[in-house]
């Protein structure tokens, strides 16, 4: 079917949800049979597609990680305006 699956963001969750395709949906291995609460890290599979959901929390910790890491790195270079100078 073209209709896999949906993940959703409402009152700050997210949830995926099987809408009863024939490949299936899986999350962490096991089948998705409805709605499902989706954590950091967690493992999803449509069909042939794996992902792996990221909260927007760990996404932002992690960038400003490695934007700490690079200033350290080259402390002579600047990013202005998405130019490097």
């Amino acid at each position: 079917s073209r209709h896999h699956a949906r993940i959703v963001l409402a009152e700050g969750k997210v949830t995926l949800e099987d809408l009863g395709s024939k490949n299936g949906t899986a999350l962490n291995g096991a089948s998705v049979g409805g709605t499902v609460l989706l954590q950091d890290g967690d493992e999803i599979r449509v069909g042939s597609i794996e992902l792996t959901y990221r909260s927007a929390s760990t996404l932002r910790s992690t960038l400003s990680s490695v934007v700490a890491e690079e200033t350290s790195r080259f402390p002579d270079r600047t990013v202005e305006g998405g130019k490097e100078s």
